[in-house]
């Protein structure tokens, strides 16, 4: 099972629902933020502290919500260097992803959540 875990209290419920799932049946989490990643534009400024800092931010929060969870893996998958979250998942075999719920009304819940589905064996949750 993969959590997208997004910024501030946004996966709270995806957390607990992974929770409950680890509660009654034996289940391997893996807690997973998707951050931007800036490029570099000309040499007056550097973008490597911006990055630290989102990644350091995602850490964070992935640290918080595994305290939460307890014993699981952790990733961050930086936009534009690592595999978008639909290959990730894909190409890790997972068979259920746990999305938080966005306030906006997007379509699904979640903006991935439509392409997520369309990945076979892949069950998507929104909470």
């Amino acid at each position: 099972m993969a959590v997208l875990i997004e910024a501030g209290h946004r996966a709270d419920a995806a957390v607990a629902e992974a929770i409950a799932l680890a509660g009654s049946e034996p289940v391997s989490a893996t807690l997973v933020a998707v951050v931007p990643h800036a490029r570099g534009r000309g040499c007056a400024v550097s973008v490597t502290p911006l990055n630290e800092a989102i990644e350091q931010a995602a850490g964070t929060d992935l640290w918080n919500a595994g305290q939460r969870l307890g014993d699981c893996d952790r990733r961050i998958l930086r936009d534009g260097l690592d595999p978008s979250l639909p290959e990730w998942l894909a190409a890790e075999g997972f068979d259920l992803v746990l999305l938080p719920r966005r306030r906006r009304r997007a379509r699904g819940g979640h903006p991935e959540a439509a392409r997520l589905r369309a990945i076979p064996g892949l069950q998507v949750r929104v909470l």
